[in-house]
């Protein structure tokens, strides 16, 4: 599960973003992709032209992992967190 300061990061971005699939490739390096990507090889493929690389956050968002299955959207991680977070609240 991400962290509170990755919730705030992920929370933060442009609305756009939520639908995103957040993703590592083999050599640590994060992505923002729009639409669901595979792995091939050592990389995330995906047939379109929107990725983001996101150098700035690689040395965080460690949960996010190449050995991954698959990629999950922006949205799926906040969404995951706040679930956890109201778990802890009601306890």
């Amino acid at each position: 599960m991400i962290t509170f300061k990755e919730y705030i990061i992920l929370n933060s971005m442009d609305e756009k973003f939520l639908n995103y699939y957040i993703c590592r490739d083999e050599k640590g390096c994060i992505y923002l992709i729009n639409k669901k990507p595979y792995k091939y090889n050592d990389i995330w493929v995906v047939g379109s032209r929107e990725v983001a690389f996101m150098d700035t956050f690689q040395n965080i968002f460690r949960c996010i992992k190449w050995e991954d299955e698959k990629a999950k959207k922006v949205i799926d991680y906040i969404e995951e967190y706040e679930k956890c977070q109201n778990k802890t609240e009601k306890k």
